[in-house]
Protein backbone atom coordinates (compact mmCIF):
# COMPACT_ATOMS: atom_id res chain seq x y z
CA UNK A 1 0.00 0.00 0.00
CA UNK A 2 2.90 2.33 0.72
CA UNK A 3 4.30 1.46 -2.70
CA UNK A 4 1.08 2.72 -4.30
CA UNK A 5 0.72 5.72 -1.97
CA UNK A 6 4.27 7.02 -2.11
CA UNK A 7 6.53 5.51 -4.75
CA UNK A 8 3.98 5.42 -7.57
CA UNK A 9 2.27 8.66 -6.56
CA UNK A 10 5.43 10.68 -7.16
CA UNK A 11 6.31 11.56 -3.55
CA UNK A 12 9.60 9.70 -3.85
CA UNK A 13 10.53 11.43 -7.13
CA UNK A 14 9.85 14.90 -5.73
CA UNK A 15 11.87 14.24 -2.57
CA UNK A 16 14.71 12.79 -4.61
CA UNK A 17 15.03 16.04 -6.60
CA UNK A 18 16.07 17.91 -3.45
CA UNK A 19 17.48 15.33 -1.05
CA UNK A 20 19.55 12.16 -0.94
CA UNK A 21 16.95 9.49 -0.30
CA UNK A 22 17.53 6.23 1.54
CA UNK A 23 14.70 3.73 1.07
CA UNK A 24 14.25 1.25 3.92
CA UNK A 25 11.79 -1.48 3.03
CA UNK A 26 10.40 -4.87 4.01
CA UNK A 27 10.25 -5.86 0.34
CA UNK A 28 12.84 -8.52 -0.44
CA UNK A 29 12.72 -7.77 -4.17
CA UNK A 30 15.58 -5.27 -4.11
CA UNK A 31 15.74 -5.03 -7.93
CA UNK A 32 12.07 -4.08 -8.11
CA UNK A 33 12.55 -1.41 -5.44
CA UNK A 34 15.56 -0.07 -7.32
CA UNK A 35 13.53 0.11 -10.54
CA UNK A 36 11.01 2.37 -8.78
CA UNK A 37 13.65 4.35 -6.94
CA UNK A 38 16.74 4.13 -9.20
CA UNK A 39 18.74 6.83 -7.45
CA UNK A 40 18.05 5.66 -3.90
CA UNK A 41 20.17 3.57 -1.61
CA UNK A 42 18.02 0.55 -0.75
CA UNK A 43 18.09 -1.11 2.65
CA UNK A 44 16.03 -4.06 3.85
CA UNK A 45 14.70 -3.55 7.37
CA UNK A 46 17.05 -5.27 9.85
CA UNK A 47 15.74 -8.27 11.83
CA UNK A 48 14.22 -7.51 15.23
CA UNK A 49 15.02 -8.97 18.62
CA UNK A 50 12.63 -11.92 19.06
CA UNK A 51 12.16 -11.45 22.80
CA UNK A 52 11.41 -7.76 22.39
CA UNK A 53 9.12 -8.65 19.49
CA UNK A 54 7.14 -11.02 21.70
CA UNK A 55 6.83 -8.36 24.42
CA UNK A 56 5.72 -5.80 21.83
CA UNK A 57 2.96 -8.15 20.65
CA UNK A 58 1.66 -8.31 24.23
CA UNK A 59 1.86 -4.53 24.57
CA UNK A 60 -0.08 -4.12 21.34
CA UNK A 61 -3.00 -6.21 22.63
CA UNK A 62 -3.06 -4.37 25.96
CA UNK A 63 -2.86 -0.98 24.28
CA UNK A 64 -5.69 -1.87 21.88
CA UNK A 65 -8.00 -2.59 24.82
CA UNK A 66 -6.77 0.51 26.68
CA UNK A 67 -7.42 2.69 23.63
CA UNK A 68 -11.03 1.51 23.52
CA UNK A 69 -11.59 1.94 27.27
CA UNK A 70 -10.29 5.52 27.16
CA UNK A 71 -11.72 6.78 23.86
CA UNK A 72 -14.57 4.37 23.00
CA UNK A 73 -14.15 4.59 19.20
CA UNK A 74 -16.95 2.65 17.52
CA UNK A 75 -14.51 1.19 15.01
CA UNK A 76 -12.98 -0.93 17.81
CA UNK A 77 -16.16 -1.69 19.76
CA UNK A 78 -17.19 -4.65 17.59
CA UNK A 79 -13.92 -6.45 18.26
CA UNK A 80 -14.15 -5.80 21.99
CA UNK A 81 -17.67 -7.29 22.00
CA UNK A 82 -16.31 -10.33 20.18
CA UNK A 83 -13.61 -10.73 22.83
CA UNK A 84 -16.26 -10.54 25.54
CA UNK A 85 -18.39 -13.16 23.77
CA UNK A 86 -15.45 -15.50 23.19
CA UNK A 87 -13.91 -15.33 26.67
CA UNK A 88 -15.25 -13.35 29.60
CA UNK A 89 -12.15 -14.27 31.61
CA UNK A 90 -9.83 -12.75 29.00
CA UNK A 91 -12.09 -9.70 28.83
CA UNK A 92 -11.98 -9.19 32.63
CA UNK A 93 -8.23 -9.81 32.75
CA UNK A 94 -7.71 -7.27 29.97
CA UNK A 95 -9.80 -4.73 31.89
CA UNK A 96 -7.56 -5.21 34.92
CA UNK A 97 -4.29 -4.93 32.98
CA UNK A 98 -5.51 -1.76 31.28
CA UNK A 99 -5.39 0.07 34.63
CA UNK A 100 -1.64 -0.59 34.71
CA UNK A 101 -1.20 0.43 31.08
CA UNK A 102 -3.05 3.69 31.70
CA UNK A 103 -0.51 4.62 34.38
CA UNK A 104 2.32 3.75 32.00
CA UNK A 105 0.98 5.80 29.08
CA UNK A 106 0.20 8.84 31.21
CA UNK A 107 3.48 8.82 33.19
CA UNK A 108 6.45 10.07 31.17
CA UNK A 109 9.04 8.03 33.07
CA UNK A 110 7.06 4.78 32.88
CA UNK A 111 6.27 5.43 29.23
CA UNK A 112 9.98 5.82 28.53
CA UNK A 113 10.54 2.41 30.09
CA UNK A 114 7.94 0.84 27.81
CA UNK A 115 9.40 2.52 24.76
CA UNK A 116 12.74 0.83 25.50
CA UNK A 117 11.18 -2.30 24.01
CA UNK A 118 10.56 -0.35 20.78
CA UNK A 119 14.27 0.38 20.30
CA UNK A 120 16.57 -1.88 18.30
CA UNK A 121 20.32 -1.22 18.17
CA UNK A 122 20.67 -2.28 14.51
CA UNK A 123 17.96 0.22 13.52
CA UNK A 124 19.77 2.98 15.40
CA UNK A 125 23.05 2.01 13.76
CA UNK A 126 21.46 2.17 10.32
CA UNK A 127 20.38 5.77 11.00
CA UNK A 128 23.63 6.91 12.59
CA UNK A 129 26.11 5.25 10.24
CA UNK A 130 24.34 6.66 7.18
CA UNK A 131 24.06 10.16 8.65
CA UNK A 132 20.28 10.23 8.21
CA UNK A 133 18.90 13.70 8.93
CA UNK A 134 15.19 13.05 8.67
CA UNK A 135 12.95 9.99 8.88
CA UNK A 136 9.71 9.84 6.89
CA UNK A 137 7.44 6.85 7.59
CA UNK A 138 4.30 5.91 5.61
CA UNK A 139 2.33 4.24 8.44
CA UNK A 140 1.65 4.62 12.17
CA UNK A 141 1.05 0.98 13.06
CA UNK A 142 3.60 -1.26 11.30
CA UNK A 143 6.14 -2.73 13.74
CA UNK A 144 9.26 -1.86 11.72
CA UNK A 145 8.11 1.73 11.21
CA UNK A 146 7.31 2.15 14.91
CA UNK A 147 10.76 0.84 15.88
CA UNK A 148 12.51 3.12 13.36
CA UNK A 149 10.46 6.06 14.62
CA UNK A 150 11.38 5.46 18.25
CA UNK A 151 15.03 5.09 17.32
CA UNK A 152 14.80 8.44 15.50
CA UNK A 153 13.09 10.01 18.53
CA UNK A 154 15.73 8.57 20.84
CA UNK A 155 18.71 10.06 19.01
CA UNK A 156 17.05 13.33 18.03
CA UNK A 157 16.40 12.83 14.32
CA UNK A 158 13.30 14.73 13.12
CA UNK A 159 10.39 12.43 12.24
CA UNK A 160 7.50 12.82 9.81
CA UNK A 161 4.66 10.28 9.68
CA UNK A 162 1.91 9.80 7.12
CA UNK A 163 -1.36 8.18 8.20
CA UNK A 164 -1.92 5.94 5.20
CA UNK A 165 -5.64 5.18 5.58
CA UNK A 166 -8.77 6.87 6.87
CA UNK A 167 -9.60 4.25 9.52
CA UNK A 168 -6.18 4.06 11.20
CA UNK A 169 -6.43 6.79 13.85
CA UNK A 170 -9.57 5.47 15.62
CA UNK A 171 -8.75 1.78 15.18
CA UNK A 172 -5.06 0.93 15.62
CA UNK A 173 -4.43 1.94 19.22
CA UNK A 174 -2.05 4.58 20.55
CA UNK A 175 0.66 6.17 18.42
CA UNK A 176 3.76 4.89 20.22
CA UNK A 177 6.21 7.51 18.97
CA UNK A 178 6.40 11.31 18.74
CA UNK A 179 6.16 12.73 15.20
CA UNK A 180 7.46 16.23 14.54
CA UNK A 181 4.92 16.37 11.71
CA UNK A 182 1.86 14.19 11.10
CA UNK A 183 0.37 14.15 7.59
CA UNK A 184 -3.31 13.21 7.18
CA UNK A 185 -5.80 12.95 4.33
CA UNK A 186 -8.45 15.34 5.60
CA UNK A 187 -9.73 17.54 8.45
CA UNK A 188 -11.72 14.67 9.97
CA UNK A 189 -8.47 12.75 10.44
CA UNK A 190 -6.77 15.88 11.81
CA UNK A 191 -9.47 16.15 14.49
CA UNK A 192 -9.10 12.44 15.29
CA UNK A 193 -5.33 12.83 15.71
CA UNK A 194 -5.97 15.59 18.24
CA UNK A 195 -8.84 13.84 20.04
CA UNK A 196 -7.52 10.26 20.20
CA UNK A 197 -3.76 10.82 20.25
CA UNK A 198 -3.21 14.26 21.74
CA UNK A 199 -1.21 15.45 18.73
CA UNK A 200 -0.69 19.22 18.72
CA UNK A 201 -2.72 20.78 15.90
CA UNK A 202 0.33 22.86 14.85
CA UNK A 203 2.19 19.64 13.97
CA UNK A 204 -0.58 18.22 11.74
CA UNK A 205 -0.88 18.95 8.03
CA UNK A 206 -3.83 18.04 5.80
CA UNK A 207 -2.47 16.98 2.41
CA UNK A 208 -5.05 14.79 0.61
CA UNK A 209 -4.76 11.20 -0.63
CA UNK A 210 -1.43 10.46 -2.36
CA UNK A 211 -2.56 7.64 -4.67
CA UNK A 212 -5.11 9.92 -6.36
CA UNK A 213 -2.20 11.94 -7.73
CA UNK A 214 -1.10 8.80 -9.54
CA UNK A 215 -4.63 8.11 -10.81
CA UNK A 216 -4.94 11.67 -12.10
CA UNK A 217 -1.53 11.93 -13.79
CA UNK A 218 -0.81 8.42 -15.03
CA UNK A 219 -4.07 6.60 -15.73
CA UNK A 220 -5.83 6.86 -19.05
CA UNK A 221 -9.62 6.62 -18.96
CA UNK A 222 -10.70 4.50 -21.91
CA UNK A 223 -14.00 4.56 -23.74
CA UNK A 224 -16.61 2.05 -22.58
CA UNK A 225 -16.18 0.12 -25.81
CA UNK A 226 -12.44 -0.23 -25.16
CA UNK A 227 -13.11 -1.21 -21.52
CA UNK A 228 -15.33 -4.11 -22.61
CA UNK A 229 -12.91 -5.12 -25.35
CA UNK A 230 -9.86 -5.13 -23.03
CA UNK A 231 -11.66 -7.48 -20.66
CA UNK A 232 -13.00 -9.69 -23.50
CA UNK A 233 -16.59 -8.84 -22.62
CA UNK A 234 -19.75 -8.54 -24.65
CA UNK A 235 -21.04 -4.97 -24.42
CA UNK A 236 -23.96 -4.47 -22.02
CA UNK A 237 -26.18 -1.44 -21.50
CA UNK A 238 -25.48 -1.27 -17.77
CA UNK A 239 -22.72 -2.41 -15.43
CA UNK A 240 -23.24 -3.18 -11.72
CA UNK A 241 -20.07 -3.86 -9.74
CA UNK A 242 -19.92 -5.56 -6.35
CA UNK A 243 -16.59 -5.30 -4.51
CA UNK A 244 -15.84 -8.12 -2.08
CA UNK A 245 -14.68 -7.61 1.51
CA UNK A 246 -12.85 -9.70 4.10
CA UNK A 247 -14.67 -12.81 5.34
CA UNK A 248 -14.99 -11.58 8.93
CA UNK A 249 -16.74 -8.44 7.62
CA UNK A 250 -19.31 -10.32 5.52
CA UNK A 251 -19.38 -14.06 6.40
CA UNK A 252 -22.38 -14.80 4.18
CA UNK A 253 -21.12 -12.75 1.24
CA UNK A 254 -21.23 -15.77 -1.08
CA UNK A 255 -25.00 -16.08 -0.67
CA UNK A 256 -25.45 -12.35 -1.22
CA UNK A 257 -23.45 -12.58 -4.46
CA UNK A 258 -25.54 -15.48 -5.74
CA UNK A 259 -28.78 -13.64 -4.93
CA UNK A 260 -27.53 -10.55 -6.74
CA UNK A 261 -26.38 -12.64 -9.69
CA UNK A 262 -29.80 -14.27 -9.99
CA UNK A 263 -31.47 -10.86 -10.04
CA UNK A 264 -29.16 -9.66 -12.82
CA UNK A 265 -29.35 -12.92 -14.79
CA UNK A 266 -33.18 -12.90 -14.67
CA UNK A 267 -33.21 -9.46 -16.30
CA UNK A 268 -34.44 -7.54 -13.25
CA UNK A 269 -32.30 -4.57 -14.30
CA UNK A 270 -32.44 -4.99 -18.07
CA UNK A 271 -29.43 -5.75 -20.25
CA UNK A 272 -26.96 -5.66 -17.37
CA UNK A 273 -23.53 -7.11 -16.56
CA UNK A 274 -22.56 -7.96 -12.99
CA UNK A 275 -18.86 -7.52 -12.19
CA UNK A 276 -17.54 -9.12 -9.01
CA UNK A 277 -14.27 -7.49 -7.95
CA UNK A 278 -12.61 -9.91 -5.56
CA UNK A 279 -10.85 -9.06 -2.31
CA UNK A 280 -7.07 -8.84 -2.98
CA UNK A 281 -6.17 -11.72 -0.63
CA UNK A 282 -9.26 -13.60 0.56
CA UNK A 283 -11.42 -16.27 -1.12
CA UNK A 284 -10.08 -15.41 -4.58
CA UNK A 285 -9.57 -18.97 -5.83
CA UNK A 286 -12.89 -20.08 -4.33
CA UNK A 287 -14.85 -17.36 -6.11
CA UNK A 288 -12.98 -17.90 -9.36
CA UNK A 289 -14.13 -21.53 -9.37
CA UNK A 290 -17.77 -21.13 -8.31
CA UNK A 291 -18.44 -18.13 -10.57
CA UNK A 292 -16.65 -19.51 -13.62
CA UNK A 293 -18.57 -19.91 -16.92
CA UNK A 294 -21.69 -18.10 -15.71
CA UNK A 295 -23.46 -15.72 -18.09
CA UNK A 296 -23.88 -12.00 -17.34
CA UNK A 297 -21.07 -12.02 -14.78
CA UNK A 298 -17.38 -11.12 -14.89
CA UNK A 299 -14.86 -11.80 -12.11
CA UNK A 300 -12.29 -9.02 -11.70
CA UNK A 301 -9.15 -10.11 -9.85
CA UNK A 302 -7.09 -7.29 -8.27
CA UNK A 303 -3.32 -7.58 -8.19
CA UNK A 304 -1.13 -7.19 -5.11
CA UNK A 305 -0.91 -3.39 -5.38
CA UNK A 306 -4.31 -3.42 -3.67
CA UNK A 307 -3.28 -5.76 -0.86
CA UNK A 308 -2.04 -4.69 2.56
CA UNK A 309 0.99 -6.94 2.07
CA UNK A 310 3.43 -7.38 -0.81
CA UNK A 311 3.67 -10.34 -3.16
CA UNK A 312 4.67 -9.40 -6.69
CA UNK A 313 3.83 -6.52 -9.03
CA UNK A 314 5.78 -5.13 -11.96
CA UNK A 315 3.42 -2.83 -13.83
CA UNK A 316 0.43 -0.51 -13.34
CA UNK A 317 -2.12 -2.37 -15.46
CA UNK A 318 -4.03 -3.42 -12.35
CA UNK A 319 -4.44 0.18 -11.23
CA UNK A 320 -5.46 1.23 -14.73
CA UNK A 321 -8.11 -1.51 -14.79
CA UNK A 322 -9.39 -0.49 -11.34
CA UNK A 323 -9.78 3.17 -12.28
CA UNK A 324 -11.62 2.30 -15.48
CA UNK A 325 -13.84 -0.13 -13.58
CA UNK A 326 -14.90 2.66 -11.21
CA UNK A 327 -15.49 5.04 -14.09
CA UNK A 328 -17.49 2.69 -16.31
CA UNK A 329 -19.62 1.04 -13.60
CA UNK A 330 -23.13 2.44 -13.37
CA UNK A 331 -23.36 1.42 -9.70
CA UNK A 332 -20.81 0.24 -7.13
CA UNK A 333 -22.10 -2.02 -4.34
CA UNK A 334 -20.07 -2.84 -1.22
CA UNK A 335 -20.21 -3.42 2.51
CA UNK A 336 -18.56 -0.50 4.35
CA UNK A 337 -15.51 -0.44 2.08
CA UNK A 338 -13.05 2.33 1.21
CA UNK A 339 -14.21 1.68 -2.37
CA UNK A 340 -17.11 3.97 -1.42
CA UNK A 341 -14.72 6.94 -1.48
CA UNK A 342 -13.08 5.78 -4.71
CA UNK A 343 -16.46 5.52 -6.41
CA UNK A 344 -17.53 8.98 -5.20
CA UNK A 345 -14.36 10.45 -6.73
CA UNK A 346 -15.59 9.22 -10.13
CA UNK A 347 -19.18 10.28 -9.34
CA UNK A 348 -20.38 6.67 -9.55
CA UNK A 349 -23.50 5.94 -7.43
CA UNK A 350 -22.77 3.76 -4.39
CA UNK A 351 -24.99 1.31 -2.53
CA UNK A 352 -23.88 0.03 0.87
CA UNK A 353 -25.19 -3.32 2.08
CA UNK A 354 -26.67 -3.22 5.59
CA UNK A 355 -28.18 -6.68 5.85
CA UNK A 356 -27.13 -10.32 6.02
CA UNK A 357 -28.60 -13.40 4.40
CA UNK A 358 -28.08 -15.82 7.31
CA UNK A 359 -26.03 -14.12 10.01
CA UNK A 360 -28.25 -12.92 12.90
CA UNK A 361 -28.50 -9.18 13.58
CA UNK A 362 -27.18 -9.79 17.11
CA UNK A 363 -23.84 -11.08 15.81
CA UNK A 364 -20.79 -8.88 16.55
CA UNK A 365 -20.08 -8.60 12.81
CA UNK A 366 -23.58 -8.25 11.39
CA UNK A 367 -23.61 -6.02 8.31
CA UNK A 368 -25.46 -3.07 9.83
CA UNK A 369 -22.94 -2.70 12.70
CA UNK A 370 -20.07 -1.75 10.36
CA UNK A 371 -21.75 1.55 9.54
CA UNK A 372 -21.49 2.74 13.15
CA UNK A 373 -17.69 2.68 12.85
CA UNK A 374 -16.04 5.98 13.80
CA UNK A 375 -14.67 6.52 10.32
CA UNK A 376 -17.55 5.20 8.18
CA UNK A 377 -20.41 6.97 9.91
CA UNK A 378 -19.03 10.23 8.48
CA UNK A 379 -19.76 8.81 5.01
CA UNK A 380 -23.32 7.90 5.99
CA UNK A 381 -23.93 11.40 7.37
CA UNK A 382 -23.27 12.95 3.95
CA UNK A 383 -26.19 11.11 2.34
CA UNK A 384 -23.88 10.40 -0.60
CA UNK A 385 -24.43 6.64 -0.45
CA UNK A 386 -27.62 4.57 -0.24
CA UNK A 387 -27.61 2.21 2.77
CA UNK A 388 -30.07 -0.65 2.16
CA UNK A 389 -31.40 -3.10 4.75
CA UNK A 390 -33.12 -5.71 2.60
CA UNK A 391 -33.01 -7.25 -0.85
CA UNK A 392 -36.19 -5.41 -1.77
CA UNK A 393 -34.59 -2.08 -0.86
CA UNK A 394 -31.54 -3.10 -2.89
CA UNK A 395 -33.66 -3.78 -6.00
CA UNK A 396 -35.55 -0.49 -5.69
CA UNK A 397 -32.33 1.50 -5.15
CA UNK A 398 -30.50 -0.11 -8.07
CA UNK A 399 -33.39 0.76 -10.38
CA UNK A 400 -33.46 4.36 -9.11
CA UNK A 401 -29.75 4.87 -9.76
CA UNK A 402 -29.92 3.23 -13.21
CA UNK A 403 -32.79 5.55 -14.13
CA UNK A 404 -31.14 8.63 -12.64
CA UNK A 405 -27.31 8.45 -12.26
CA UNK A 406 -27.27 12.04 -11.00
CA UNK A 407 -29.26 11.09 -7.90
CA UNK A 408 -27.29 12.10 -4.76
CA UNK A 409 -24.57 13.69 -6.90
CA UNK A 410 -24.17 16.71 -4.61
CA UNK A 411 -23.94 14.39 -1.61
CA UNK A 412 -21.25 12.31 -3.35
CA UNK A 413 -19.35 15.54 -3.95
CA UNK A 414 -19.54 16.15 -0.21
CA UNK A 415 -17.90 12.75 0.42
CA UNK A 416 -15.04 13.79 -1.86
CA UNK A 417 -14.67 17.18 -0.18
CA UNK A 418 -14.66 15.75 3.35
CA UNK A 419 -12.57 12.63 2.77
CA UNK A 420 -10.16 13.59 -0.01
CA UNK A 421 -9.56 17.27 0.80
CA UNK A 422 -8.57 18.06 -2.80
CA UNK A 423 -8.45 16.01 -5.99
CA UNK A 424 -6.11 18.29 -7.87
CA UNK A 425 -3.04 16.12 -8.46
CA UNK A 426 -1.04 18.21 -5.97
CA UNK A 427 -1.00 16.02 -2.87
CA UNK A 428 2.62 15.15 -3.57
CA UNK A 429 3.52 18.83 -3.72
CA UNK A 430 1.70 19.47 -0.45
CA UNK A 431 3.61 16.66 1.27
CA UNK A 432 6.97 18.02 0.12
CA UNK A 433 5.95 21.62 0.86
CA UNK A 434 4.79 20.65 4.36
CA UNK A 435 8.22 19.22 5.08
CA UNK A 436 9.90 22.41 3.92
CA UNK A 437 7.51 24.85 5.59
CA UNK A 438 7.90 23.27 9.01
CA UNK A 439 11.63 23.90 8.65
CA UNK A 440 12.37 20.49 10.14
CA UNK A 441 15.42 19.98 7.95
CA UNK A 442 16.96 23.18 9.29
CA UNK A 443 16.51 22.34 12.96
CA UNK A 444 19.64 21.60 14.92
CA UNK A 445 20.18 17.89 15.32
CA UNK A 446 18.97 17.24 18.85
CA UNK A 447 21.43 14.42 19.33
CA UNK A 448 24.46 16.53 18.45
CA UNK A 449 25.33 14.26 15.53
CA UNK A 450 27.53 15.80 12.85
CA UNK A 451 25.60 16.88 9.79
CA UNK A 452 26.66 15.87 6.31
CA UNK A 453 26.95 18.25 3.41
CA UNK A 454 23.69 17.11 1.86
CA UNK A 455 20.24 16.68 3.36
CA UNK A 456 19.15 13.09 3.68
CA UNK A 457 15.77 11.50 4.30
CA UNK A 458 14.39 7.97 4.48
Amino acid sequence: MSLRNLLLSGVYCELNKKYDVFLITTLNDRDFCQSLAPESTIFIYPPVNKIKGYIRSIFKKIDYFYFWIIHKPKTIEKYILKLKEDSKITYLLSSFVVKFWKRVIENSKLRKGILFFYLESNYTSLLVLNDIELVFIPTIDVQEDIILSNCANNIGIPLIALVHSWDNLPSRGSILFSPDLLLVWNYIMRDQAIEFHGIDSDTIKVVGIPQYDFYKKNIQISTRHVFFKKNNLIEYDKVITYTCVAKHVFPDEEKFIFNLYNLVHQGTFGNCLLIIRLHPTERTEYYEIILKNKNDIYVDIPDSLFAATYSDIHDIKGVENFVNLLYHSDIIINLASTITIDAAVFDTPVINIGYNIELPDSSWNSAEKWYHSTHFRNIIKTGGTALVFSEQELIITIKKYLENPKLHQQERNRIVEEQCYKIDGKTTQRIVKSIEETNILNQKNRSGLKRGKTKKTT
